[in-house]
This record gives C-alpha cells, sequence and structure tokens, in this order.
C-alpha cells in the first residue's frame, strides 16, 4: 500500500515500517547491449547500482550453534 494511502479506521490495516530483519529484498540484473557497459552513462549507472547496493546489504550473520 503506497506510504500516502489515506487509511480510514474501520479498515482493518495496519501499516508496517519495511525495515531490519524483515525488510524485502529485491535482485537485480542488469543487461546492457555488447559493449554498452563501457558507455560512460551506463558504467556510471550500474557502478552507482553496485555501490548503493554493497552499502545496503545487511552483514552475514554468524551461524546459529544447533
Amino acid at each position: 500500500m503506497p506510504r500516502l494511502a489515506r487509511l480510514h479506521g474501520d479498515w482493518p490495516v495496519r501499516r508496517i515500517p519495511l525495515g531490519g530483519e524483515h525488510a524485502p529484498v529485491r535482485r537485480v540484473l542488469a543487461v546492457t547491449r555488447l559493449g554498452g557497459r563501457g558507455h560512460p552513462a551506463a558504467a556510471a549507472a550500474l557502478d552507482t547500482i553496485a555501490r548503493t547496493a554493497k552499502r545496503l546489504l545487511p552483514r552475514p550473520r554468524a551461524p546459529s550453534g544447533g
């Protein structure tokens, strides 16, 4: 539901923040034509996506002992 959607009190709906352990995750597949990765605009966009993804990735957790 969009953040700006109006919620009426009689609707059985709650807004839940998307963050922390249960935040949604998306995989991004970037495809260019042969040689397109070297184009300055494409290279800048792909670099920005890669840097942002690395910054946003959660740190790996230690395996829990069983």
